[in-house]
């Protein structure tokens, strides 16, 4: 039960067979495969004490105990460890639902688990006297009783009163993908307070009508309609709110297209609206006759019916009788039509604008208009293929019907048989024509399809690398030419070749690399690898969008393009707050780096020129007669007393080696070699570790990339899962459970379940033989029936365990037979990525050197950084 990363205390298990815990285990999953109709009958909970409590082994194990009989698992199988890793000692419980008397799956509180969970530790806490939980959903009173609701009768669920509804797990799922705000938030958002607040139907409707939602009954309850998707009710307000409770708070449900009802005689539960029935709205001194609500009308005969207007009945069969239901699909109940208004103009409200589910979300108003964009190309497209589709059809279906009148006519009047000969003739005549549009046209259609462009969900289009923008430029205004970009790019652009396809996108290419994709609003990278591509990218976006751009796509990705615009002196600026603060970074660190370069170039003039005057004078200067004066440190020189002061001569700066460029991949790579090289030369220390730092990210990626094509081994477990995948396949069709757990607990073990099996009937037959042995002189036919149980058990014992071990070796055969096709196919691959391998590993060996002669290189400095530290500290 402890891992590496669990700190295991403490472990139990009861109400089994076997002693050990891999036996146990064993025995667990045996037993769960008896449960045929539950999928995953163990269940896996958590126990959690606060932060400062230390509960004793006993108290863990009656919690345990208590929990167990709070959710009706008494005497089932259960395993449970104490575990004190983290600030909260806590208890994992592993309990099989699966009986082991009765084989009976036990459903937890009606399917309401985490509930019945949460109830078990409401009583736990209060039996053994800790403290309560902030945010419990469910409380006890003194004695450890749950906190009943007076009217269910159930255990009240306690809730913060300003707790929110949530969109339910799918949904949020969708929401994530998208980007996009769904029908059922907007009306948790939107439409939850307007109808919290409403004092009248009329109002209710009113107010939602403004916010583009539309409130309609359906069957017993209601449904939002947001951007033409229904959403129930009940997954928008709470149970104050629902379609129940509003119409005990505000009166009978009316819908927005009928007149607010201020007095109903009848008292009718719903209501009619066919002007052939009198209702008695707002006539007060009106006398309720006939009947007294509106359940009475379904059981009256048509002619008790009051019916005011009977000159249009024909024509008005279909209209509404009655306004009871407003769901789509205007299915009817009873004797009486229901009706829908749904479809008249009055009741359309104004549409919700899709809305972004974050605000200030990058790229959204671009992506909406690129799609926007995208359907509506795609609707015209496939409208103008339709039409002429069409018109073909016509004038094939008009000139064969011209052709087949005029053959027709000669056909002499009054011959019936040759009639239909002639039109039997012309059919077969005429069918290869109609064959052959209707294949061209089949043939065009699955064209136009195939070159559809589909544009990807919110998140998988925001992690496209690419550049996009909400306009483009005139192409007055652009001026995308090589003279207006920076020296170095305007080279890039040059050398760029580009090519045009089917979906009019021009893509450019860089030393036959393409490196990135114009698709109009959207710019894509191609090559993420090439600097000078994104740096040409960049240049063309901003020349195209403007100086403000929106990058999509990785962090990683985002980070590096920031960096080449900086590096290759593009002025462009970009919307994510983020990526500005980032290209500050970079350009104030790129402007101090240009800074240092000048100082240490006048740094370096200098000391040329200190040494140039420390050299020894040519001895017919004057500098060198007796008794003139000799300048301090002007180097040896010859006194009148013929003493010769030598003076150290100064060490000899150590010239660096030069750096290999070969094998490096990127110009990224290379431009840090040349910086690593350019600060040993002037021995820059503060360079020489900013170096560093950046080398770190360079060497990971290096390392990745040749990971990713490096020789692979045969992957023999990947062939054994497949195996017995298939083993438990044939094992099903034979009507036997399967042999091979392939997730959860069993996978893990590596166990063969009819393994399992075979010990639990082993086990079954040992408790067998321990029970006593009919004895007596009118018990043979007990005793038979004992022995022959007892034979049963062993044999079932012995049969799975033969299955088993000839499953295996299927297993081991099988996997044996596939090996050399698998290392086919590995070896292939690797031939493969040979090439590719062989770049990677020749990158990554001159990183490696430059790596070691940057560390020599900055060891120095940091030792003297060492030293300077220790006689801070008086060391």
């Amino acid at each position: 039960m402890a891992n590496g990363h669990e700190k295991c205390i403490h472990h139990e298990a009861e109400n089994f067979i076997t002693d050990d815990l891999q036996s146990q285990t064993l025995e667990m999953v045996a037993l769960a495969h008896e449960a045929v109709r539950s999928k995953d009958p163990i269940d896996h909970y958590v126990l959690s004490w606060q932060e400062g409590e230390q509960p004793t082994i006993k108290q863990a194990r009656e919690a345990v105990q208590m929990a167990m009989k709070h959710l009706g698992l008494e005497g089932h199988q259960v395993i449970w460890a104490m575990h004190a890793d983290t600030d909260n000692v806590h208890i994992h419980i592993e309990v099989n639902r699966v009986h082991p008397e009765t084989f009976k799956v036990v459903e937890i509180n009606k399917g309401f688990q985490r509930n019945a969970i949460q109830q078990a530790a409401a009583i736990v806490e209060k039996v053994q006297g800790w403290k309560t939980h902030d945010k419990a959903r469910f409380k006890t009173d003194e004695l450890g009783h749950l906190i009943t609701d007076s009217k269910t009768k159930l255990p009240q669920v306690f809730t913060a009163a300003d707790k929110q509804k949530e969109p339910t797990g799918q949904v949020k799922d969708k929401e994530i993908q998208t980007g996009e705000k769904s029908a059922q938030r907007i009306g948790i958002e939107q439409a939850a307070p307007i109808i919290a607040a409403a004092t009248s139907w009329k109002q209710l409707h009113a107010e939602l009508e403004k916010v583009g939602i539309e409130y309609r009954r359906d069957g017993s309850g209601a449904k939002l309609f947001i951007n033409n998707t229904a959403v129930k009710a009940s997954d928008v307000v709470d149970r104050k709110n629902n379609f129940g409770a509003l119409q005990k708070r505000i009166g009978l449900y009316q819908s927005s297209n009928q007149p607010e009802i201020k007095n109903d005689p009848f008292n009718r539960t719903q209501l009619i609206t066919d002007t052939r029935f009198k209702t008695g709205f707002d006539e007060p001194n009106i006398v309720a006759t006939g009947f007294s609500t509106f359940n009475t009308l379904h059981d009256l005969p048509s002619g008790n019916l009051d019916v005011t207007n009977t000159t249009n009945w024909q024509k008005s069969k279909t209209q509404n009788l009655l306004q009871s239901h407003e769901s789509s699909d205007n299915r009817g109940t009873g004797r009486v039509r229901r009706g829908s208004h749904s479809s008249g103009t009055e009741r359309s409200a104004a549409s919700q604008s899709r809305q972004p589910l974050k605000d200030n979300q990058p790229g959204w108003n671009q992506y909406q208009q690129i799609k926007e964009a995208n359907d509506s190309e795609r609707s015209a497209e496939s409208l103008a293929l339709s039409k002429r589709h069409d018109s073909e059809k016509a004038d094939l279906k008009a000139a064969q019907k011209e052709e087949r009148e005029a053959e027709l006519k000669r056909v002499p009047k009054g011959n019936g048989a040759m009639l239909n000969i002639t039109r039997s003739a012309i059919s077969v005549k005429q069918k290869p024509a109609t064959q052959e549009q209707k294949e061209r046209h089949s043939a065009e259609l699955k064209a136009f399809q195939a070159s559809l462009k589909s544009i990807p969900v919110y998140k998988n289009w925001q992690a496209e690398p690419q550049i996009v923008s909400e306009r483009v430029r005139s192409l007055i205004d652009q001026h995308i030419t090589r003279d207006t970009q920076p020296p170095r790019v305007s080279q890039i652009i040059k050398q760029l070749t580009q090519r045009r396809d089917e979906h009019r996108h021009f893509t450019y290419s860089l030393d036959k690399n393409d490196v990135f994709r114009d698709e109009g609003k959207i710019i894509k990278i191609l090559d993420l690898k090439s600097d000078s591509g994104i740096a040409a990218a960049l240049a063309t976006a901003q020349q195209k969008y403007g100086d403000v751009l929106t990058l999509t796509g990785s962090d990683a990705f985002k980070q590096n393009a920031v960096a080449v615009a900086v590096e290759h002196n593009l002025t462009c600026r970009y919307d994510d707050p983020q990526l500005e603060k980032l290209r500050t970074q970079f350009q104030a660190q790129k402007d101090a780096a240009v800074l240092e370069a000048a100082r240490a170039e006048r740094d370096r003039a200098a000391a040329a020129q200190l040494e140039k005057s420390k050299e020894p004078a040519p001895l017919h200067s004057p500098i060198q007669q007796t008794g003139a004066a000799v300048p301090l440190g002007s180097g040896p020189q010859i006194l009148d007393s013929g003493f010769t002061l030598n003076r150290p001569p100064p060490r000899e700066a150590k010239q660096p080696i030069e750096l290999d460029m070969k094998g490096l991949v990127t110009d990224r790579e290379r431009e840090l070699v040349q910086r690593i090289d350019a600060a040993i030369k002037v021995n820059d220390g503060a360079e020489l570790e900013a170096c560093m730092n950046t080398f770190g990210s360079i060497r990971n990626e290096a390392a990745r990339a040749l990971g990713a094509v490096a020789p692979q081994e045969i992957n023999r477990a990947a062939i054994e899962h497949q195996v017995k995948t298939e083993q438990n396949t044939t094992a099903l069709k034979r009507g036997h459970p399967e042999p091979w757990y392939l997730s959860g607990i069993g996978s893990i073990t590596r166990v063969c379940a009819w393994d399992a099996i075979a010990i639990k009937k082993a086990a079954e037959r040992d408790a067998h033989a321990k029970t006593p042995q009919p004895e007596g002189m009118f018990k043979g036919a007990e005793r038979k029936a004992w022995d022959q149980h007892n034979a049963d058990l062993s044999g079932k014992a012995e049969d799975w365990l033969t299955a088993a071990k000839g499953l295996k070796r299927e297993l081991a055969l099988t996997t044996e037979q596939r090996m050399p096709n698998e290392a086919a196919t590995v070896a292939a691959q690797n031939a493969k990525n040979a090439p590719e391998h062989a770049t990677q590993l020749e990158r990554f060996e001159a990183l490696t050197v430059v790596e070691k002669r940057l560390e020599a290189a900055l060891r120095p400095h940091k030792e003297k950084k060492q030293r300077e530290l220790g006689k801070s500290q008086g060391c």
